[in-house]
């Protein structure tokens, strides 16, 4: 992994958290919407997976915690973690697409 790629992602991660502290009213939409915190919480390993085999295994972990949540009763949590693993499998695909396209 690229030093640079790991700086970006750390500094993201901690300027989000620190965000999410903040009582700023502009910003009250994430407050509301869990899916959204989740999004913006796990974006940074969108700059850590580089290619599309590990963005499927993230996809298929977050299936796995889907239908475990989902079998115990959270319902609320198990769809945050569809919308997530969707979210994975859709940067699957744009990452093998990209990586067709540099073969070519």
């Amino acid at each position: 992994m690229n030093k640079k790629k790991l700086i970006i992602s750390i500094i993201y991660l901690v300027s989000a958290f620190l965000f999410l502290k903040t009582d700023l009213f502009f910003f009250k939409f994430l407050n509301s919407d869990p899916s959204t915190l989740l999004f913006f919480s796990i974006l940074p390993l969108t700059i850590w997976i580089a290619n599309s085999k590990t963005a499927i295994l993230v996809a298929i972990f977050f299936m796995i915690l889907t239908a475990f949540f989902d079998y115990f009763k959270f319902e609320k949590t198990s769809e945050n973690l569809a919308i997530q693993s969707f979210f994975f499998f859709a940067y699957a695909v744009f990452i093998s697409i990209k990586e067709l396209i540099k073969e070519k």
